[in-house]
């Protein structure tokens, strides 16, 4: 049973929890706001069509209604520009950079479909289908790219037919609905009032400038002559069918036969020419946009002249067929969008029939929703809904290519220069379908769709396929020893043989040589935009990290070992990253110009009986001369190593990587020509070059490995095999460790055996040692390795004799003296002193000593030596090696 002290906590606890509950509740219902969710937050980037002031006023309150209504708060922003231009540039500027605050919505161009695909959101799962079934289906085909719905259509404009109805009438013709009687009643009208005197009247204005309206003219006429589109939606051309040849012949026919039915001029004419052309009476029939109507209404050639016009859909091959070529702007919602299931309820409200009602209404901006034509104050505002609701859509191909404005300038191009007479193609019915037929080839080379008849798709190795997967299979394993290295190299990095070959840098070498390896994977398969663009990276920075390292480690045992008076030497991470990061500054600058201006992009070759898929800029000469520059600097990476090798051949095994840097070099060089060799036969299919550049790439990164790291496993298996290997830790003489933190490498066994005075043996023979460097020319003696030498030299007789102390069967040099320069000694900035010798004008030798006393006296001791006046080739003497003491000393006579 509970006691009464229990009872009252209990109650007390009770009491309390009920306080804190009404507290709550309290501050919820007089505070609501700091207990509610933030709402989401949509942000859109809009183009005015008419004006920022005029479209804002009508389109906030609507979003600011809705946005209240449905908890999403909605911020909407407009470009700063009415140019089309402008806000391309915007939006892809935008969409390539992406930072959190940036839109979710995007207002598109008709025409950006395909360029833009890649960076929009599929909406198939995000929108129902019921809004999607409300749109005109012919509009709403624009928006599709890869069968999948990226944007929905906002406002449409469309291409349409105007003509004057008073000279119709004056001549007894209807208004055309074919173009052979757009034909017959130019022709009559025209040859009627040249003979009333009217010699400026043309018959019709298209614009057939060599720009994008052309194309715009282009679709129009293939669908209005029963052509469909011109490309189907896997960018394939469908141009070259009759009805396309019929129109586009005769169009060209109009040209070439009378000037005035078509006026030669026509040829440079856009759409503000054929405006002031038809505005000012000076044309009987026009193709142009709705926004036509205004100049011609204000226009006053038809104030009270008499002059009358109408406007409606373009004549077709026959009765009832048409085209009108698409125009207008589209909304999608951005991939970088953080919530896509708002902004597809935003995109959904704004393409609505209540804000495309308004906007039509306000703007007289024409709806992609039939049932708006309906709507008796939105055709009170456009005026022809009856038209424009029985328009005949014809689209241009942008939603079939991923880069439209170069697809349409080939087709533009080459039609105007067709119908001006410059593509020599004569105007006949073979000289039509050979035109179409090489304009197909042309532009589906262009969007990269092309696939030859005669040779069928594209030949390249499947990721599937049993080579491919036996290629990557082997660089799995590859890869695999290359951690096997890493994972023992750290285990055992306090054994002396690891420590003495740098474990940092060895890690960074098979890093570079791993990276290298992977780079069959980008290889292998379809080409991609990614895979293009990692291939010159990942293989060109691989390379280049193996040789810095590798360059920065023999850099670093040269300077320990061309050390001659112990000096305590420093290495810091950072001189390091100063070196080598020029290097890769340099390359990266080359892959990043490379990648900017003219990107590796997936590409078809052509060859005689087949095409393979590969990667290519658009421009081959840039393409060529990238990968030449980046050939170039690892060529140089190349000879720098190798120069580095020769400088430290001499040096003791354990540190010296000469014979391996050779061996490396060697077999990489070799396997590049090999491959050069044999990539450049043609007609090796794409699995052999596939085959022969993996077991390429393959190969020298093995074979680096084992060369490499073989030897070094040799030597510390048997090290840490013995009862007490080195695993202190301390340094050892001439330790390059690798590791991140600074290093001082110091060889400290006490100053050099140098005597600092020439031993005087008689009157005129001396010897000692000396430290110094030698080589055949001024320039090359900068470069040359610090030695210790055993100095003979016969005075009066003119004969000196040098003999390097690290030399393995003691030999040496002897040279008879016919002419010395010796320079007078220098203190140098380490403390130390020096002075250079040139004898017989091809031996130059510089020396160091302690003290600048010292150096004096030797140099002095040298300019003693006779000249004898007749020169004698140098000849090599044999010196043996036998002391009591372990010194070197003279054990055979002077060659006299």
């Amino acid at each position: 049973m509970a006691t009464p002290k229990v009872l009252a906590v209990v109650s007390f606890n009770r009491v309390l929890a009920a306080a804190c509950l009404f507290i709550l509740l309290l501050c919820d219902a007089i505070f609501p706001s700091v207990y509610a969710t933030t709402p989401p937050r949509v942000r859109v980037l809009l183009k005015p069509t008419v004006s920022i002031a005029v479209e804002d006023g009508v389109l906030r309150p609507l979003v600011e209604a809705w946005s209240s209504e449905n908890n999403i708060e909605v911020t909407l922003d407009w470009a700063q520009s009415l140019i089309t231009t402008d806000y391309s540039a915007i939006v892809n500027s935008y969409l390539k950079t992406w930072k959190p605050d940036y839109y979710d919505i995007y207002m598109l161009d008709v025409v950006w479909t395909g360029d833009y695909g890649p960076n929009f959101v599929p909406l198939d799962d995000l929108i129902p289908k019921a809004v999607f079934d409300s749109f005109n289906p012919d509009i709403l085909v624009n928006n599709v790219v890869s069968g999948q719905h990226i944007a929905l259509p906002w406002n449409a404009n469309y291409g349409v037919f105007y003509y004057r109805t008073d000279l119709l009438a004056k001549y007894n013709h209807p208004v055309p609905q074919t173009w052979d009687e757009m034909e017959a009643a130019a022709r009559d009208i025209l040859r009627g009032e040249r003979a009333l005197g009217d010699t400026s009247l043309a018959g019709y204005l298209p614009q057939l400038d060599s720009y994008e309206g052309l194309t715009c003219n282009i679709v129009e006429w293939v669908k209005s002559a029963g052509g469909g589109s011109i490309m189907d939606g896997e960018g394939h051309m469908t141009i070259n069918n009759e009805a396309a040849q019929w129109i586009l012949l005769k169009i060209a026919k109009w040209i070439d036969q009378d000037p005035w039915l078509i006026p030669t001029g026509s040829l440079v004419h856009q759409e503000q020419a054929g405006i002031d052309g038809f505005a000012s009476g000076n044309a009987i029939f026009m193709r142009n946009w709705p926004k036509a109507t205004k100049s011609i209404e204000n226009s006053a050639a038809f104030d009270g002249t008499g002059r009358t016009w109408g406007f409606g859909p373009l004549p077709g091959r026959n009765p009832g067929q048409s085209g009108s070529a698409l125009g207008g702007w589209q909304i999608g919602i951005s991939n970088q969008t953080q919530d896509a299931a708002s902004a597809a309820k935003v995109l959904a409200f704004l393409t609505s029939a209540e804000v495309q009602r308004a906007r039509a209404v306000a703007h007289g901006l024409l709806p992609t929703i039939p049932e708006l034509y309906h709507d008796a104050d939105v055709c009170t505002s456009i005026k022809h809904c009856d038209l424009y609701s029985n328009l005949q859509v014809a689209v241009r191909p942008s939603a079939s290519v991923r880069s439209y404005l170069p697809v349409s300038q080939r087709i533009y191009t080459t039609v105007h220069d067709f119908l001006a007479g410059h593509s020599g193609f004569e105007h006949t019915q073979d000289g039509i379908q050979k035109m179409l037929a090489k304009l197909s080839v042309d532009v589906e080379k262009t969007a990269g769709t092309w696939v030859d008849p005669a040779r069928g798709p594209p030949k390249y190795v499947i990721l599937s396929s049993p080579i491919a997967i036996v290629m990557m299979s082997l660089s799995v394993v590859g890869l695999l020893m290359h951690g096997a290295t890493a994972i023992v190299l750290l285990i055992y990095r306090n054994v002396k043989t690891v420590k003495s070959a740098s474990l940092g840098f060895c890690l960074l070498m098979i890093f570079g040589s791993a990276v290298s390896l992977a780079t069959v994977f980008v290889y292998s398969g379809y080409p991609a935009e990614s895979t293009c663009v990692l291939q010159p990276w990942m293989l060109s920075l691989s390379f280049s990290v193996i040789l810095l390292a590798l360059l920065e480690k023999n850099w670093r045992v040269a300077r320990i070992f061309n050390n001659p008076y112990m000096k305590r030497i420093r290495f810091t991470p950072y001189h390091f990253m100063m070196r080598a990061g020029a290097v890769l500054a340099v390359e990266c600058a080359i892959l990043l110009a490379w990648t900017i201006y003219d990107r590796p992009k997936p590409s078809r070759v052509y060859l005689a009986t087949y095409n393979f898929a590969t990667c290519q800029s658009s421009s081959g000469r840039f393409h060529w001369i990238m990968t030449g520059l980046l050939l170039a600097l690892n060529g140089l990476l190349i000879f720098a190593a190798v120069a580095m090798a020769w400088f430290t051949r001499h040096i003791r095994s354990d540190y010296n990587e000469a014979h391996k840097i050779a061996l490396i070099v060697w077999n990489t060089a070799s396997f590049a020509f090999i491959a050069l060799a044999i990539l450049f036969i043609e007609g090796l299919s794409p699995t052999v070059v596939y085959v022969i550049r993996s077991l390429i790439i393959l190969e020298c990164n093995v074979f680096f490995l084992v060369v490499f790291f073989l030897p070094i496993f040799q030597k510390f298996f048997r090290q840490v095999n013995v009862r007490n290997p080195d695993t202190s830790g301390k340094r050892t003489q001439g330790s390059a460790s690798g590791s991140n933190d600074a290093e001082s490498v110091s060889t400290d066994k006490g100053k050099a055996n140098v005597p600092q005075r020439p031993q005087q043996v008689n009157a005129s023979f001396c010897t000692g040692v000396l430290v110094g460097r030698y080589a055949s020319s001024r320039l090359a003696l900068g470069f040359a390795m610090w030695h210790q030498y055993t100095v003979v030299f016969h005075s009066h007789d003119g004969i000196v004799a040098f003999i390097p102390n690290d030399a393995k069967d003691g030999s040496g040099h002897t040279y008879r003296i016919t002419s010395h320069v010796i320079t007078a000694p220098v203190a140098e900035p380490s403390g130390l002193a020096s002075f250079t010798m040139c004898f017989n004008q091809l031996h130059y030798f510089t020396f160091q000593l302690p003290t600048l006393e010292s150096a004096a006296a030797w140099a002095e001791e040298f300019g003693k030596v006779k000249m004898l006046s007749r020169p004698r080739v140098a000849n090599t003497c044999l010196i043996a090696s036998e002391s009591k003491a372990g010194d070197k000393r003279l054990a055979s006579h002077m060659l006299t």
